[in-house]
């Protein structure tokens, strides 16, 4: 039996969170969107997904708040965790990429394709 990979992305434009969840519906995730932070926060908490792709600027949790959440405890504590950001000069990726040992950093605007491909990479790593 094929399991399913579960993944959540947290993005507030709700333009953009379609795109991204359609690219990896395509690519054969199971997907669900949160709009803000602190509903990621508590979706990851209680229901296991292995991918988590999050925005950094969002209302109620910023990203990094977010992802460090996932981290602290909870169903979703071992996902393979991804950011997205509008932020490349601003915002410490390495230090945060670092800290809570996220697979990846994406800089907007960013190829869906980039974003899909590198997820499976990465679980294809994970699981070897």
């Amino acid at each position: 039996m094929e399991t399913v990979t579960k993944a959540l992305v947290a993005e507030d434009d709700r333009a953009l969170a379609d795109i991204i969840r359609l690219a990896l519906t395509r690519g054969g995730y199971q997907v669900t969107v949160a709009h803000d932070g602190k509903k990621a926060l508590t979706l990851a908490t209680n229901s296991k997904f292995d991918v988590v792709v999050s925005d950094y600027q969002m209302p109620l949790l910023n990203g990094e708040q977010l992802l460090s959440g996932i981290r602290a405890g909870g169903a979703s504590q071992e996902a393979l965790l991804f950011l997205c950001s509008a932020k490349s000069f601003e915002l410490d990726s390495e230090r945060i990429r670092k800290e809570l040992g996220l697979s990846s950093v994406f800089f907007k605007p960013f190829s869906l394709g980039e974003l899909v491909t590198t997820i499976k990479s990465h679980q294809t790593a994970a699981m070897a």
